[in-house]
């Protein structure tokens, strides 16, 4: 009887140790994940700077689905479905203390890696044609644009520019508008709105040139 009581007691001890290690890593929450709402700031801020470009840290890049899914030096990151057979979760759950993730910067919090963890149950949804890839910029540096001569009674630079298109075209240049309806074409040419009711008052009480 007494055996049989200290094998029951040791089964309940490894269980329950069984269960302590599994509560370690956050339970996913029991709702949908949105992707790019949720997913992408995660794995913006504390993933990317290391793991997308030519060299990604350890061969592991998650700059498209396909490249996370197939993982880096040390095999797959991500087990599509199964976010507990996941070595990503583990590492950004500190359950490999050696190998904590992100490197750099601030733990996830409880709440994100829950995030991760449904998404990779729901099967690491991905919006199409995203990806983290840097795009490359143009090189866009300020350039000095030559003037032509200006007409008579014509100093501001575009007046300049757009007085040799006008008479290119045989056309006159239009009247000046009021301040108002000035006010109007630069907010909805510029933002797409009207300006806000303060705004066109400061703009239209400013007697300044």
């Amino acid at each position: 009887m007494r055996l049989v009581c200290a094998i029951s007691i040791v089964s309940i001890l490894i269980v329950g140790s069984a269960r302590r290690t599994s509560a370690d890593e956050p339970s996913p929450p029991a709702r949908e994940i949105d992707f790019h709402k949720q997913v992408v700031p995660i794995l913006a801020n504390s993933c990317a700077k290391c793991h997308t470009g030519a060299e990604p840290k350890g061969g592991f890049s998650i700059e498209t689905r396909e490249s996370l899914l197939a993982g880096g030096d040390a095999g797959p990151a991500v087990v599509s479905g199964k976010s507990a057979e996941s070595r990503l979760v583990a590492l950004v759950s500190g359950l490999e203390p050696d190998t904590v993730m992100p490197a750099q910067g601030p733990r996830l919090s409880a709440a994100q890696i829950a995030v991760l963890r449904t998404w990779i149950d729901s099967g690491l949804p991905w919006e199409q044609g995203f990806s983290f890839k840097r795009q490359r910029t143009a090189p866009l540096a300020p350039r000095k644009v030559p003037l032509p001569e200006a007409p008579p009674g014509v100093t501001h630079p575009i007046d300049r520019l757009l007085a040799r298109h006008f008479e290119k075209a045989g056309a006159r240049p239009p009247a000046l508008v009021d301040d108002r309806t000035f006010l109007r074409r630069a907010y909805l040419d510029l933002i797409g709105l009207l300006p806000e009711a303060s705004d066109a008052e400061r703009f239209l009480n400013d007697a300044s040139p």
